[in-house]
């Protein structure tokens, strides 16, 4: 059963993930998408040999909400809408 807490490690990273991208010149959807790819690989907690989970929506759902805040100043409580899940949560 998914929790709130579990948003506590996923919001920080997507946050500073999707900045850093930023910083390096990548647009928006391109640091969003970059912060999906890397979240999900690496969201099972292995440092090495981790491989994208995509059927996470869950997990998946709290570092997307996550990096649209870090791109957009978005509120972590508005939901993701339809045709943002198809744009980002399926680009990797």
């Amino acid at each position: 059963m998914p929790y709130w807490t579990d948003a506590i490690g996923q919001i920080p990273f997507a946050v500073d993930k999707v900045t850093d991208e930023l910083e390096n010149d990548k647009s928006i959807d391109e640091a969003v998408n970059e912060t999906m790819r890397v979240g999900k690989k690496f969201g099972e907690g292995k440092l090495f040999g981790g491989t994208p989970d995509n059927s996470n929506e869950y997990d998946n759902y709290f570092i997307l909400r996550g990096a649209l805040n870090g791109t957009t100043g978005r509120d972590f409580t508005e939901p993701i809408k339809k045709d943002e899940a198809n744009k980002h949560l399926n680009s990797n």
